[in-house]
């Protein structure tokens, strides 16, 4: 009787790639995973609150005003009869989208400031930055409100006025991270073999700096959405009747005492998104970071 011979090598594990392996880690933390399920439940939301809201957000029936949540309006009416529910839903496409822009702004300026004074360093290195502390050392809110101020109400200008003061701080940690990578064998490869400098960072520097990236966009989409409740509330942000998670929070600033739904439901939801934004941020953090590999 032949019998096979057994192998005694042990098996080899097929080894992951970064994105399965940075996957794989995000999938064990449950906060992440949670966090990343409810960005999800929103963003679905906003791309089909036309099918979801039970009404016409802008439809007015003074007859309807402060009515508590019931089964008609699960979240109640505002002070011009409107449903609350439909509004949060229509406002979440106002809210994110204007986050989302805010965020790609301020990370490609982020992007090309940082990679560009960190590689080439010298005098252009401490200018940018002199300038940048210069931003960095007035309040933020403060910052976006003049900027707002001076560029107008539109959903682009206020984009564009949350953008620009989040460039400094963003444009300063992308220039550490350039200082890790400029000095590293395969920049001195490129260099050798006659690349450009502007190819070696888009082709090198860039994408080596994109975890911290990631994990940054991520937090700040939470911190754009404060910023845009914020500018509503003091009235440089978006303008009603188009509602916006911000807006509606603050139309029941006056009712704060005899009407609760007005107040609190917007106030949760920008609470939640925050949250959640700042979790999947930190989990992706996590996940990123080589140090935490087992």
């Amino acid at each position: 009787m032949i019998r096979k011979a057994v192998s005694s090598q042990p098996k080899v594990r097929k080894r992951r790639g970064r994105f399965a392996e940075t996957a794989h880690r995000l999938s064990k933390n449950i906060p992440a995973m949670c966090a990343l399920c409810f960005v999800v439940l929103l963003i679905m939301s906003a791309v089909f609150a036309p099918y979801l809201a039970p009404y016409d957000y802008a439809k007015q029936d003074l007859t309807q005003k402060f009515v508590t949540p019931n089964l008609a309006h699960p979240l109640g009416t505002d002070n011009f009869g409107r449903d609350i529910l439909s509004r949060l839903l229509f406002g979440g496409r106002i809210s994110l989208l204007v986050s989302v822009m805010a965020v790609a702004m301020s990370v490609g300026g982020a992007l090309i400031v940082g990679s560009a004074v960190g590689y080439f360093g010298g005098a252009l290195d401490n200018i940018v930055m002199r300038i940048l502390d210069v931003f960095m050392a007035i309040p933020g809110m403060l910052l976006t409100i003049v900027f707002s101020v001076a560029l107008g109400t539109t959903l682009f200008d206020t984009a564009l006025a949350i953008a620009l003061t989040s460039i400094p701080a963003l444009a300063r940690q992308l220039r550490a991270s350039t200082l890790l990578i400029r000095d590293q064998e395969y920049i001195e490869a490129a260099k050798s073999f006659g690349s450009s400098h502007w190819r070696i960072i888009w082709k090198h520097v860039i994408p080596n700096t994109l975890a911290p990236v990631i994990v940054q966009t991520s937090m700040r989409l939470g911190e754009a959405i404060l910023a845009i409740s914020g500018m509503s509330i003091l009235g440089l942000g978006v303008q009603p009747p188009t509602p916006e998670w911000g807006n509606i929070l603050a139309s029941g600033q006056e009712y704060i005492r005899t009407y609760w739904p007005l107040i609190t439901f917007p106030g949760i939801l920008i609470g939640l998104a925050m949250l959640s934004f700042n979790l999947l941020g930190d989990g992706l953090r996590d996940a990123m970071d080589p140090r935490l590999k087992k």
